[in-house]
C-alpha cells in the first residue's frame, strides 16, 4: 500500500473538499495553529475560527510542504486514510455541543511500533514487518481516540526503538529511511527512537505526538528538538498494543511544545490496563488531573539536586546548563550542586543492562510475534536483512546478533536485572532524594536516562536554550516513581518564567 500523503485522494480532500482548491485559506488559517497550545486551539474551535477538518489539512498540507518535499525531515512514516472523515465527525460532535476533553479534535501521531487499527502498518521501522497491521487499537491510543483525539498517523523511529545496531544513527529505519532535525537538516542530531514523533512536534506538523522510551528514547527527541517529553513511571500508562523492547522498562509517553499539552495527553492516556499487569500498581493514579495547579510558584522552596557532571560538558553546555540553575534559584528553588551518582555510573552496570535489555527483547519480542502469528522469527528477520544488506542492515545489526545469540540462563538474567535495580533505584535515585532531602534531580537533556530508566522512575524534560551552533538544549527533572504531578509543575514553572523555546525556521 502507498503512503497515503501520496494519494490521490488526500490530495482531492485537501484540494476539492475542504478548501475549494484555494491555498490562500490554508495559509491564513495556519498563522494561527503554527506554535498554538492546546487551550489555544479549543478556543479557536470554539469560536469558529478553526475546526478540526482545519487543523487537519493545515497539517497535512504543512507534511506535504517540509516533510515530504522542501526540507523533507522525512518524521511521518504514514497518514490515517481515515484522518478526514474522523475529523468530519468530531467537528459534528462539537456543533452539537459534546466536547469529549481538551484533546476533541485535536490531531496526533502515534510512534510507528504502536497498534491502531487503521490499515497503517505497526513496523517498528522494520523493513521485515512494513506490511505488518493488528487492525487494533492499542490500549492509549483507545483513551486517546475515547478522548476525542484525531490519529493523524503514524511517525518514523529508530529501526526497532534504536535496538538493531550500535552504529544506526538516531532516527533512521531501513523502512523509511532518515529523519532530519528541523534546527539543522542534516547536520543535527534527531536524538532516538521516538525521532519522527520529536520531529514533527518540534516543526509543527501536528500538535502533540506519542513515543516510546525503554531508556531515553522519548528524553532524546526531546531534548534534540526543543520540546518537552515525559518519561512516565513504568506502569503508569499501558505498554498493550506496542511492540515491546524490553518489558521491565518501556513505557509510552507525550511529547509536545508545551509542558501543559504533555500533561493533558499523560492524563488521558494514563490508566489501569487489564492485559498489562505493570499497570495494577498505578491504579491509584488513574483519574489524575495533571494539568491541575499549574503554575508560576511551585518551584519556591523546592529541593534540587544536581549531580557531578559538569566537567563532562562543552562550554555551550556547561554555559546553558548553569543559567538554567540560576533560573531555577531565582523561581525559589534550593540546589545542591556536585551530588555524587556512584556506583550506578559505572560501566558494569551499563554493560548489565545491555545484556538484560538483550534477554528481554528476544524473549518479549517472540511472544510478540506469537501472540500476532506472524510467521517469522527474529533469527529469520536477521537472516532476512542479510539478503539485501545496502537497504534492510545499512548499519550493521550487532544489537539483534547479541540479543539473538546471547548466552544467558533464567537465573543469570535475574541476578542482573536485580542487581542494576537495586543499584539505580535504591542506592542511586531513592539514596540520593533521602540523603540530600531532595525532591528532584536535574540532568542535562537525556543524560544518564538509563539510571531512571533501569529504576523505573519518571522524568520531564523541558526547552533550556540553544547551543552556539543552534542546537537545541534542555534540562530534565527526574524523581521517585509517581511523582509525575511534582515534576511537570517544576517543569511547567521554569517554562513560563524563561520561554526558552524557539520554533525552528523552516
Amino acid at each position: 500500500m502507498k503512503n497515503s500523503y501520496d494519494s490521490q485522494r488526500i490530495v482531492a480532500y485537501i484540494n476539492q473538499i475542504l478548501y475549494d482548491s484555494d491555498p490562500s485559506r490554508i495559509t491564513k488559517k495556519e498563522k494561527l495553529v503554527l506554535g498554538a497550545t492546546i487551550d489555544q486551539l479549543q478556543t479557536y474551535m470554539q469560536e469558529g475560527r478553526l475546526s478540526a477538518r482545519d487543523l487537519v489539512v493545515i497539517y497535512l498540507s504543512r507534511i506535504k510542504r517540509v516533510d515530504q518535499s522542501g526540507v523533507m525531515l522525512n518524521s511521518v512514516s504514514e497518514i490515517n486514510q481515515d484522518v478526514i472523515s474522523d475529523a468530519w465527525r468530531l467537528d459534528r460532535e462539537r456543533r452539537k455541543g459534546r466536547v469529549r476533553s481538551p484533546l476533541h479534535g485535536i490531531p496526533v501521531l502515534i510512534k510507528e511500533n504502536i497498534e491502531t487499527k487503521e490499515p497503517m502498518a505497526t513496523s517498528a521501522g522494520v523493513f521485515a514487518l512494513t506490511h505488518f497491521r493488528t487492525k487494533r487499537d492499542a490500549f492509549i491510543v483507545r483513551k486517546l481516540r475515547e478522548a476525542g483525539a484525531i490519529i493523524l498517523g503514524k511517525s518514523n523511529l529508530t529501526e526497532f526503538a534504536n535496538f538493531v545496531s550500535s552504529q544506526m544513527p538516531n532516527g533512521y529505519s531501513s523502512k523509511k529511511g532518515q529523519t532530519l532535525n528541523p534546527y539543522g537538516p542534516g547536520r543535527l542530531d534527531t536524538g532516538g527512537s521516538s525521532a519522527g514523533s520529536g520531529v514533527a512536534v518540534a516543526a509543527d506538523l501536528v500538535t502533540v505526538a506519542i513515543g516510546t522510551e525503554t531508556a531515553g528514547s522519548i528524553l532524546s527527541p526531546s531534548s534534540q528538538n526543543s520540546i518537552v517529553g515525559i518519561k512516565p513511571t513504568t506502569g503508569l500508562l499501558s505498554r498493550s498494543g506496542i511492540i515491546p523492547l524490553a518489558s521491565s522498562f518501556d513505557t509510552p509517553g507525550p511529547m509536545a511544545k508545551s509542558v501543559k499539552d504533555a500533561a493533558y495527553v499523560l492524563t488521558i492516556t494514563a490508566g489501569m490496563d487489564p492485559e498489562d499487569p505493570a499497570t495494577q500498581e498505578s491504579q491509584q493514579y488513574g483519574g489524575t488531573d495533571y494539568t491541575q495547579n499549574l503554575d508560576s510558584s511551585s518551584l519556591e522552596g523546592a529541593r534540587i539536586g544536581v549531580p557531578q557532571m559538569m566537567h563532562e560538558l562543552t562550554n555551550d553546555e556547561a554555559y546553558l546548563f548553569q543559567r538554567a540553575i540560576e533560573d531555577l534559584k531565582k523561581a525559589g528553588a534550593q540546589v545542591t550542586t556536585d551530588i555524587p551518582l556512584g556506583e550506578s555510573v559505572d560501566e558494569e552496570v551499563y554493560y548489565m543492562f545491555i545484556d538484560v535489555l538483550c534477554y528481554e527483547f528476544k524473549r518479549d519480542f517472540t511472544n510478540y510475534l506469537q501472540k500476532n502469528q506472524v510467521h517469522m522469527s527474529l533469527k529469520e528477520i536477521i537472516m532476512f536483512n542479510e539478503q539485501e544488506p545496502n537497504r534492510r542492515r545499512r548499519y550493521g545489526q550487532d544489537l539483534l546478533l547479541r540479543a539473538n545469540y546471547l548466552k544467558m540462563t533464567e537465573e543469570e538474567y535475574q541476578e542482573k536485572l536485580e542487581e542494576i535495580k537495586k543499584i539505580c533505584k535504591d542506592n542511586t535515585i531513592e539514596a540520593l532524594l533521602e540523603t540530600y532531602d531532595l525532591d528532584a534531580i536535574l540532568f542535562i537533556n537525556n543524560k544518564y536516562s538509563y539510571i531512571s530508566a533501569i529504576a523505573g522512575f519518571p522524568s520531564i524534560t523541558v526547552p533550556a536554550g540553544y547551543k552556539s551552533n543552534g542546537e537545541p538544549l534542555n534540562i530534565t527533572f527526574t524523581s521517585s516513581a509517581y511523582t509525575e504531578q511534582k515534576l511537570i509543575r517544576y517543569a511547567y514553572t521554569y517554562e513560563q518564567l524563561t520561554r526558552n523555546r524557539i520554533p525552528p525556521k523552516l
